[in-house]
């Protein structure tokens, strides 16, 4: 999943920097926060098990 995000944050910004989309970088950026928040939040619950 990771990897797969990392492409995708990767194709946004290609997209971005050569004027394809006009998003927000917020929203150009999505995929990172996502995979970080995500990796934050299944590390507080392995925690929170053990």
């Amino acid at each position: 999943m990771i990897l797969f995000m990392f492409a995708l944050s990767l194709l946004f910004i290609g997209l971005k920097l050569t004027g394809h989309i006009n998003w927000s970088w917020l929203a150009v950026t999505a995929p990172i926060w996502l995979s970080i928040c995500f990796s934050i939040f299944v590390g507080l619950f392995l925690a929170a098990i053990v």
